[in-house]
């Protein structure tokens, strides 16, 4: 991924993430910060991305403190937060919803290898050479073939940078992986795990031809 791309994503990763905030005022004045300090990022050294992630864990924090009987968020620390909220099935559920992600992303994965091998293929010549991968979803595209509608679902997740979202909600997941103590504790490691390899072959120069690939 280029750094112009990088750029894009990680701006656009800062504009959901303050579109997410309740009150409008706040929103405009923390997307213009937020904007100008990813801008700003590699004149500092620091990765736009990584900025822009932050910010997305920011607007979870600004979000939950506005909201009423939430005294215990004060700290600032989103981390102690998801923990205070996470009853099992809360905790439960964010580790499902990441392990659905990434079950989306390794559809994709998957069209694409078996593509590579059906037709001999290599990287370049199938994400770059108008082999539209719609073309290529087992048994035709079709509204009636159930292959269409994952392949499908899976085509929204990528267009929509899911992996973002799932990097958000691993923070949670994090949380009961390295303090809990349940049965529930294995999924939620597993869960971070998955959320933490599937952002990195997304934000890798593969993932961003994959994407290229998908959204062609």
């Amino acid at each position: 991924m280029t750094a112009s791309h990088r750029m894009r994503l990680a701006l656009a990763v800062s504009r959901i993430a303050s579109a997410a905030l309740p009150v409008s005022d706040a929103r405009s004045r923390y997307r213009e910060q937020w904007e100008a300090d990813i801008r700003g990022a590699a004149d500092i050294g620091l990765s736009p991305l990584r900025l822009a992630l932050g910010t997305a864990v920011a607007a979870l924090q600004l979000a939950a403190t506005t909201r009423k009987e939430t005294a215990v968020l004060a700290s600032a620390n989103i981390a102690l937060a998801i923990r205070a909220a996470g009853a099992p099935r809360v905790r439960t559920g964010l580790a499902l919803t990441q392990l659905g992600f990434g079950g989306l992303y390794a559809v994709v994965l998957v069209l694409y290898a078996v593509s590579r091998i059906r037709l001999g293929l290599g990287h370049y010549e199938l994400t770059h050479d108008m082999h539209d991968p719609k073309d290529l979803v087992p048994f035709g595209f079709s509204l009636l073939n159930p292959f269409t509608w994952l392949f499908m679902t899976s085509q929204l997740y990528v267009m929509l940078h899911g992996w973002v979202l799932g990097a958000v909600l691993a923070a949670g997941s994090l949380v009961h992986a390295l303090t809990g103590n349940d049965r529930r504790r294995r999924l939620s490691v597993t869960a971070t795990a998955v959320s933490a390899v599937v952002l990195a072959i997304a934000l890798s120069g593969f993932g961003w031809d994959i994407f290229v690939w998908v959204r062609d």
